[in-house]
């Protein structure tokens, strides 16, 4: 009975055992297979939700893009505009201009500012000396004198129209050749730079500032624009007193 048992045993234990001894083989080649576990951050995730999604890719690299550019031209109107700041005011703007436009808006007001501010301290200066009583000699045109023009606003509508229109011609050419300067100030160019075509100095003939180091420089353009500030209150005040007397105390009713 025991060898009759055996005899069917043997061919099972045969066929069982190459089974046995391959089951641990088979378990390593199966872990071998299986993928690694993943273990990303968020930055790694967000690059496969991009390689599935390119569009959402697109709208959020150009959102960023326009904010950024945003970023860069608020930066640029403010450091336009800061650096005309001074004490006691330091940032002053009021009326929100430095929000306005882009950095060449920006550059365009200051540029305005220089030229209203250096022609406010010329009309300041000339209408002085005109009150002071002094004049050029000769005559301004064909028998009218510089001395029979009188004063103040008067003096400018003594002027024969001849004399009137070489003024306002005088004043084109200036801004032309001002507006002519490359690189223009609304593209990269300093406002208020004095060097024009064919090498001529528009505010600066003498070169006055040729030989100053930036920080000379720097802190006189700030000189400039305080004291042409200061002209165009003054300016417009002798305006004032001309046409509506004593309307400014600090100056005589004659003005």
């Amino acid at each position: 009975m025991k060898l009759t048992v055996a005899l069917l045993v043997a061919p099972a234990a045969a066929y069982v055992a190459p089974l046995r001894a391959a089951a641990p083989r088979a378990a390593t080649v199966r872990r071998a297979e299986e993928p690694e576990a993943m273990d990303l951050n968020l930055e790694e995730m967000f690059e496969i939700f991009d390689e599935a999604d390119p569009e959402g890719v697109k709208e959020r690299e150009a959102a960023a893009a326009a904010a950024a550019e945003a970023a860069a031209q608020d930066a640029a109107k403010l450091a336009m505009m800061v650096e005309g700041a001074s004490a006691p005011f330091g940032f002053w703007d009021p009326a929100g201009l430095s929000k306005l436009g882009t950095p060449g808006t920006q550059a365009w007001f200051k540029a305005a500012e220089l030229k209203h501010s250096r022609v406010a301290m010329a009309a300041c200066v000339g209408w002085i000396v005109n009150e002071a009583g002094i004049t050029f000699d000769g005559n301004v045109a064909t028998g009218t004198t510089f001395a029979s023009l009188g004063k103040g606003v008067g003096a400018w509508e003594a002027l024969p129209d001849a004399g009137k229109l070489q003024i306002i011609l005088a004043a084109g050419v200036i801004e032309t050749a001002s507006e002519a300067v490359q690189p223009h100030y609304m593209k990269g160019g300093r406002p208020g730079q004095t060097a024009g075509p064919f090498g001529l100095r528009l505010w600066d003939p003498l070169n006055y500032n040729g030989g100053m180091d930036e920080a000379t420089k720097r802190n006189k353009r700030q000189m400039e624009v305080n004291n042409g500030r200061l002209a165009m209150i003054g300016a417009a005040s002798m305006f004032s007193a001309s046409f509506i007397p004593d309307s400014v105390p600090a100056l005589p009713s004659s003005w």
